[in-house]
């Protein structure tokens, strides 16, 4: 390795790298979902993610039907907290499923 402002070429120091332990892949027992979707707003984060094809950061586009299938599982959530929460969310998510607009991209 050259370093700038030398005339020579001088090697770098060898650094002898820290061996890292070897993780074993968890469990996972057949027929269990994936961590991501176990609890109770885990359906809906997974159709959240579903709906923005995994995008890491502020997504431009969404997925209508995964989309539309998570706002579903997050009012079942908000019912399972009380009061009928869920409900004013779903009469949201009717008009949405019945609206024309961007057909497309359902």
């Amino acid at each position: 390795v050259t370093l700038l402002g030398q005339t020579s070429p001088k090697k770098a120091p060898q650094f002898q790298p820290q061996l890292q332990p070897q993780l074993q892949p968890q469990f996972q027992p057949q027929n269990q979902p994936p961590p991501e979707e176990v609890g109770l707003l885990g359906p809906a984060a997974a159709e959240f993610k579903a709906a923005t094809a995994g995008a890491m950061h502020v997504p431009s586009e969404m997925l209508r039907a995964p989309f539309v299938k998570g706002l579903r599982h997050f009012a079942a959530a908000l019912d399972t907290v009380g009061g009928g929460m869920g409900s004013h969310l779903l009469v949201n998510v009717r008009k949405l499923e019945n609206s024309k607009a961007c057909p497309d991209h359902a």
